[in-house]
């Protein structure tokens, strides 16, 4: 079974909600679904391969794949609170 989990969340950070995306695409790995957990790419400040399984914690059993985002993490006004209002 192929699973993608979409995230615009920026990763790393220490709130709950990316814990839970982390920890369920790990979790999902391990019981054997093939996981792609894919997040914003950050353009100044993109963490090295393997840097978001240690620093959530998590085993490799999934994979991780950037798309490039050319907002930064620290804008106000995001486009998706925009489009979701239309």
């Amino acid at each position: 079974m192929k699973i993608s989990i979409i995230s615009d969340e920026h990763f790393p950070y220490k709130g709950a909600d990316t814990e839970v995306i982390v920890n369920t695409a790990a979790a999902l790995g391990k019981a054997g679904a093939d996981v792609t957990l894919v997040t914003p790419w950050l353009w100044h400040k993109q963490p090295e391969a393997g840097y978001l399984y240690d620093y959530y914690g998590v085993s490799t059993s999934f994979r991780h794949q950037a798309i490039f985002n050319p907002f930064p993490p620290e804008r106000v006004i995001r486009s998706q609170q925009f489009l979701h209002a239309l």
